[in-house]
Order: C-alpha cells, then sequence, then structure tokens
C-alpha cells in the first residue's frame, strides 16, 4: 500500500484524529523518559493549562475515533444488518444518536484546550444541531425534555416503531402537542460538516502554531496538505 493509498483509506474525521495524535506524538519535547520533566514541558509546548490536559487531549482523540467508528458503520449499513429485529434497529438509532453526542463533547473539550476565542459560539452551535436535538428527544430527555428558550416547559416524546427503517429517513416522532417527521441522514452530514470546520482550525493550531523539529514539521505539513486536497476533491465532485 502506498502512502497515499493508506491516507485515502481514512474518512475526514479519522483523519483529523490521525493528525492530532501525530501532533501529540511528534511536537518537540527535550525530556521524553523523565516523567516529571515531560508532563511540564509538553504541557508547556502544547499551550495547555493543566498538567492532565494532554491525557485528555489523547482521550478525546480516542473518542472522536471511536466514535467516527460507530457513525462510519451506521452510514454504511444503515439501521439494520442482517436481520430486521426491533430490538437491533433500536440498538443501532440509539448508539448513533450518543456517538454524535460523544463526538460532539469531545471536541468541546478540543476548543477549550487549544484555547478558542469563541469557545461559547462555537459550543452553543454544535449543542444546536439537529442531530444533538433528535439525540435529546429520541436517547436521552425522552420523557423529561427541556424544551429549548422555553422557561421551564418540559414535553416528552416517543417513537412510532412502524416508522424505524434501515436509512432512518422517515422516522415519526410524537410529542406532547404535536408529531414530526425527520430524516436523520442530513442531520449526520450537517452535523460532520460543522465538526470537520471545527477540526481543521484545531489541527491549523496543531501545526503551524506549536514546535516541531523540521522533519516532523514537514511530515505534518503533507499530511494536512493532502487532506485539504481531498475535501477540496470531494467539494468539487459534490
Amino acid at each position: 500500500m502506498t502512502d497515499e493509498e493508506y491516507l485515502d483509506s481514512f474518512t475526514f474525521v479519522d483523519y483529523y484524529a490521525m493528525l492530532l495524535r501525530e501532533i501529540l506524538r511528534l511536537v518537540s519535547i527535550k525530556n521524553r523518559f523523565d516523567e516529571e520533566k515531560f508532563i511540564k514541558e509538553i504541557t508547556q509546548k502544547l499551550k495547555f493549562q493543566n498538567d492532565t490536559d494532554f491525557r485528555l487531549f489523547e482521550a478525546c482523540i480516542d473518542l472522536l475515533e471511536d466514535t467516527q467508528s460507530a457513525i462510519d458503520e451506521v452510514n454504511k449499513n444503515g439501521l439494520i444488518t442482517k436481520t430486521e429485529h426491533y430490538g437491533e434497529m433500536y440498538l443501532r438509532l440509539y448508539g448513533v444518536l450518543n456517538a454524535f453526542y460523544q463526538q460532539m463533547n469531545a471536541v468541546i473539550d478540543l476548543i477549550r484546550l487549544f484555547n478558542f476565542k469563541n469557545q461559547k459560539e462555537l459550543t452553543l452551535k454544535l449543542k444546536s444541531l439537529k442531530i444533538i436535538e433528535l439525540r435529546n428527544k429520541l436517547a436521552s430527555h425522552t420523557t423529561n425534555y427541556s424544551v429549548p428558550n422555553a422557561k421551564k416547559e418540559i414535553d416528552f416524546f416517543r417513537l412510532a416503531q412502524s416508522t424505524i427503517s434501515k436509512r432512518g429517513n422517515n422516522l415519526l416522532i410524537v410529542g406532547k402537542n404535536q408529531s414530526e417527521t425527520v430524516d436523520i441522514n442530513p442531520m449526520m452530514e450537517e452535523f460532520t460538516i460543522e465538526i470537520i470546520m471545527i477540526l481543521d482550525l484545531i489541527t491549523l493550531i496543531g501545526i503551524y502554531k506549536r514546535p516541531f523539529k523540521k522533519e516532523h514539521f514537514e511530515y505534518l505539513d503533507f499530511r494536512y496538505n493532502y487532506l485539504l486536497k481531498r475535501i477540496n476533491s470531494a467539494q468539487l465532485n459534490n
């Protein structure tokens, strides 16, 4: 497998996670074998605030990869695989909705770690995305949902079982006073686009505003620019 074939095997979110892991691995550190000095230096070089932040950074990368694996599975195979059992469809629906929620939380932590000036604005935008709203209605606060921008108003929801399908494109959600039919696919796509935009900003900071040896910087720079070419090509084809 060539280097290009290897890089092409990553989805965009996985690719960004790989770059972030490489930033963590390659950032210029002198004292890698003295734990106390290492922690102090990596915290300083990554411009983090707390001694455990680099471990949180690693945990966020793991979570990006794990949740993206679940999201990719549903993108590929839908809410049902071999058997038309409602139990499996519920597991896959609830699972993927919570995968989006966990991925959002990982990105919010990354926004804080990299000290974005507009943290509150980005966090509110992510939390207001349709797939997160759907997660809160169906896979978390189903019978105790606080209506956004409505003081102390509580709603409750149920999913019409007969509307669950492989692609989840016609889900009927029945609330206290009204019902709605939703398609999870554009919601999933909207979320991923927003996540990619933020991960790109984080990666730019990580590569171009943190110290690396020359060969390590060139390695990261090449991989980042290769990803940009893939993204631009995908946008042109769409």
